[in-house]
């Protein structure tokens, strides 16, 4: 048994052009679909991808990564505040050390 495969020069006409097309998520659900930033919009954006498409996959990644973007500042402004606190205190104990240095001289001289 064989197997015999004929392709057209029309199947393959502007196949680059077509592939893009039918990739790219605005042409099938709109240009609201992905937001200025290249990102796909979220739930609670915009509504509409079937359960287990790439798309539905895609959302849901991309509500992932803008929670852990958001907890990630969070943590960051934590960790500013608290570098903030531990220096105000080093120039304190700075300070003190110096007053005590100062002290110590005056007393056993």
């Amino acid at each position: 048994m064989s197997l015999e495969i004929t392709v057209y020069a029309s199947d393959v006409r502007e196949l680059d052009e077509r592939l893009e097309r039918a990739f790219d998520i605005r042409n099938e659900f709109g240009s609201e679909a992905v937001n200025e930033n290249n990102e796909m919009e979220t739930d609670q954006e915009i509504i509409g991808y079937a359960d287990g498409t790439v798309h539905a996959v895609l959302q849901t990644q991309q509500e992932l990564i803008n929670k852990l973007h958001e907890d990630m500042q969070v943590i960051y402004d934590r960790n500013r505040g608290l570098e903030k606190e531990v220096n105000r205190i080093k120039d304190i104990i700075r300070k003190t050390s110096v007053v005590t240095d100062v002290i110590n001289k005056e007393l056993f001289i």
